[in-house]
C-alpha cells in the first residue's frame, strides 16, 4: 500500500466511524479544534494527519485506536 492509498484508506475509516457514531463533520469539529473543511480532506484522503492529531480525533468519536488499525489489511504488501 503506498502512502496516497493508505490515507485514502484511512479518511475513509475515519467517515464511516464518525458516521457510525451519527455524528456529523460539524458536531465532530464543534468538540475537535478543527475546520469542518479540513476533516472533510482528511476523510477523502487529501490532507495528512499527525499520529497525535489521530488520537484526538478518536479520542472525540469515543473510538479505540485498536478499533481503527483491526481494518487494516496487508493485501499486496510487498515483503521485499
Amino acid at each position: 500500500m503506498s502512502e496516497e492509498e493508505f490515507y485514502k484508506w484511512l479518511g475513509i475509516c475515519l467517515r464511516d466511524l464518525r458516521k457510525s457514531k451519527k455524528q456529523t463533520q460539524e458536531e465532530v469539529c464543534q468538540i475537535y479544534p478543527l475546520a469542518r473543511s479540513s476533516l472533510a480532506n482528511i476523510e477523502r484522503g487529501r490532507h495528512m494527519i499527525s499520529a497525535y492529531n489521530l488520537y484526538l480525533l478518536l479520542h472525540v468519536l469515543d473510538i479505540p485506536l485498536e478499533a481503527l488499525f483491526s481494518k487494516l489489511s496487508y493485501e499486496g504488501r510487498n515483503n521485499s
